[in-house]
């Protein structure tokens, strides 16, 4: 006979498991038909328009994510595929751009640029779009360095894909055929006051300023800002045909310098310092005066980084801009080099500075200010206030102003794990602006954390009051060289550093920690953290999920509301760099879409080409008999019915479930306590036995 205490015990937890669950059912009912889904498309690289990277569907939610299986997957083609048209192109695998869901079709970019539309139902190719380009007739012009690099996504706008080309170019594409639309052509030739060279293209997609049809789109210049492209955002008229250049709003001084640069912006802007923002007007103009130097070939700022927002109410244009070059040696660089490192607000009309905001002066780390600018309305002392919130790779997330770009608050999300010669210089200071390296005087190698991967490394998000932003450590050995000398000739330049090692140190672990911060307040809700690997690529959030890819291969879902694991799907080896992104197919069933291959980050990831994996719902959600039945197969038979057969009936019919009042999220947990309890009787069993 099983002791009784233990199958009272035994009956009392199966009954605290169930009863717990009656009073936070929340009914499940699956979509089946082709009806209205809240959050059916997925528009931009970061969802919508103004980059929340948030979707409010429901469908999949934290009551059944735990359920989400595999649909279908789709093998991205190899570069070779379309080779012939790409003729000269350094060609890479894969893709490292998410994908986009319009109307029951999924549209995904690869790094060589082609554009492939897959019926999200079945992961079923509809078409595919590979411009043709010779990259010695680009090269012709005399703007751009080189063919070649990966893509970073496209957006969906008005019925149209925008797709940066090869060349300093723009796309539309018909994306239910996939053929080419217009063109915008050599945005990047005959730029006044440039002698310098351009990356082959834009790093993301143009947005548009609707109400009087602008497309906004940048440039920077190649090889990180080393040969010297002058940087700008452009605004092109699309009434016209072609397209008419209206106006282009320099990033950078000319080569040669301009010293009143930095003086002219004085009472427009704010930089962030050691103790917090500081007003540009409140630094002594002989600190701003001559920024950037005589600015010599060599010198300048490379992409724009993430996705533009535009304010469609006010016509203003955010982008967040790259670290000045070289990255690590600012011998010929003084000052607080702007407008690296900066959020920066234009008008979308005309290309006029609104203004400005520097997350790091004088950068010796190579902190741009990257990825997504997230415009928000935020309950900022008890009033709703339009905001823009951005994380930069310094660590820091800001939220400000967005209007006047005034920062209401601003969070260092690394402030004990930085090295000692990685904090923020002082704009005031006239030492700090005039450092030539981070560890000056010394000429050797130096721990350093942030290093050029940066702390934030990734796109955040935010749900209408919460921030999700996933921060890394990673320490690397860094000896800084001397600034190198372009080769105008092959169009070139080598690296002002090398990474001597990287992480494998204990007492330098490599970490990544996923923050939730309130939006008003920049405390922290909650925090999740994974050892060993760093994080690029950024996070989701919907239906009370945060869906966090991370490096070592795995997608972790959390509770958006606490931090808690509630699953988790090992996806491969080579890891995911890649934000996942979440729509729905034809029928109105949600489909979660994760991008694995085509990026090796830090040592981790895969440049293999990869796939792109669909994951939902099952047809019929489990029941809670199936979840117990799956269970006690884990239990050899003759034991469990050593275990049950004293167990009265009554008491087991006490505690079956009722399939109308118990969620889905709940069958998981009485088919872990079953488990549980029968293990426990199992083993009572045997040591009876012994």
């Amino acid at each position: 006979m099983i002791n009784s205490r233990w199958l009272l015990l035994s009956v009392s937890v199966i009954a605290i498991l169930v009863s717990s669950t009656v009073f936070v059912a929340i009914p499940i009912t699956p979509r089946a038909s082709a009806q209205p889904v809240a959050g059916a498309n997925w528009e931009y690289i970061n969802y919508d328009r103004y980059g929340t990277n948030s979707n409010p569907q429901t469908q999949i939610n934290k009551e059944n994510v735990q359920f989400l299986e595999l649909k279908w997957m789709y093998p991205y083609p190899q570069s070779s595929s379309v080779a012939a048209k790409l003729k000269g192109v350094a060609l890479s695998e894969g893709s490292g751009a998410p994908p986009l869901i319009v109307n029951g079709i999924v549209y995904t970019q690869t790094n060589y640029d082609t554009i492939l539309a897959l019926d999200a139902t079945t992961g079923k190719q509809l078409w595919s779009f590979t411009e043709e380009v010779d990259a010695a007739k680009v090269l012709a012009s005399g703007a751009i360095a080189s063919i070649g690099g990966h893509h970073h996504g496209i957006h969906y706008v008005d019925g149209v894909l925008l797709q940066n080309g090869w060349g300093c170019s723009v796309n539309a594409i018909d994306p239910l055929n996939g053929k080419l639309l217009w063109s915008i052509q050599d945005m990047c030739k005959d730029v006044p006051t440039n002698k310098g060279f351009y990356s082959s293209g834009g790093s993301h997609p143009p947005a548009i300023y609707k109400k009087d049809n602008i497309l906004i789109w940048g440039v920077g210049g190649a090889t990180e800002g080393g040969l010297s492209g002058r940087t700008f955002v452009a605004g092109y008229d699309l009434n016209s045909q072609p397209a008419k250049l209206l106006w282009r709003s320099f990033l950078q001084p000319p080569t040669g310098g301009d010293p009143d640069w930095a003086v002219r912006v004085r009472d427009k802007g704010w930089i962030q310092g050691p103790n917090g923002p500081v007003k540009a007007s409140e630094i002594p103009i002989e600190l701003l005066k001559d920024d950037w130097g005589k600015m010599p070939f060599g010198v300048g700022m490379s992409n724009l980084w993430g996705q533009y927002t535009v304010d469609q109410e006010t016509g203003i244009a955010y982008v967040g801009t790259s670290q000045p070059g070289q990255d690590w040696n600012a011998t010929f660089r003084p000052g607080p080099n702007l407008f690296g490192d900066s959020i920066v607000a234009l008008n979308a009309r005309n290309g006029e500075l609104v203004w400005f905001y520097q997350t790091t002066a004088h950068d010796l780390w190579d902190w741009d200010c990257s990825w997504v600018v997230i415009l928000g309305n935020v309950s900022i002392e008890g009033k709703n206030t339009k905001v823009i919130i951005k994380a930069c790779k310094n660590g820091y997330v800001f939220v400000l102003d967005a209007a006047t770009g005034k920062p209401y608050w601003t969070r260092d999300l690394m402030p004990n794990s930085r090295c000692k010669q990685c904090f923020l210089l002082d704009p005031k200071n006239p030492d700090d602006m005039k450092k030539n390296w981070f560890n000056q005087p010394s000429k050797g190698p130096e721990w350093a954390n942030p290093p050029n991967t940066g702390a934030i490394e990734s796109d955040v998000t935010f749900d209408g009051k919460t921030i999700f932003v996933g921060a890394m450590n990673q320490w690397k050995l860094v000896q800084v060289l001397a600034v190198p000398f372009p080769d105008l000739v092959k169009r070139t330049v080598l690296r002002d550093r090398v990474i001597t090692r990287e992480t494998g140190d204990p007492e330098r672990p490599t970490n990544t920690t996923v923050f939730a911060l309130d939006a008003a307040t920049g405390n922290i809700k909650w925090k999740f953290t994974v050892g060993g690997v760093p994080h690029r690529g950024g996070v989701m959030a919907t239906g009370g999920v945060v869906y966090y890819p991370s490096a070592d291969g795995t997608l972790y879902i959390l509770d958006a509301d606490t931090g808690k694991l509630l699953s988790s799907k090992l996806l491969g080896a080579g890891g995911l760099t890649v934000q996942p992104i979440i729509g729905a197919d034809a029928n109105g069933k949600m489909k979660v879409l994760q991008v694995m291959g085509g990026r090796v980050f830090s040592g981790f990831g895969s440049s293999s080409p990869g796939a792109i994996m669909a994951f939902g719902l099952p047809d019929k959600l489990p029941q809670p008999a199936d979840v117990a039945r799956e269970a006690l197969k884990q239990v050899p038979k003759e034991e469990l019915k050593d275990v049950l057969k004293d167990v009265p009936k009554e008491a087991l019919s006490q505690v079956a479930p009722s399939v109308e009042t118990v969620s889905p999220i709940s069958y998981g947990i009485v088919g872990v306590g079953i488990v549980l309890i029968v293990i426990a009787g199992v083993l009572f069993t045997r040591r009876k036995k012994a």
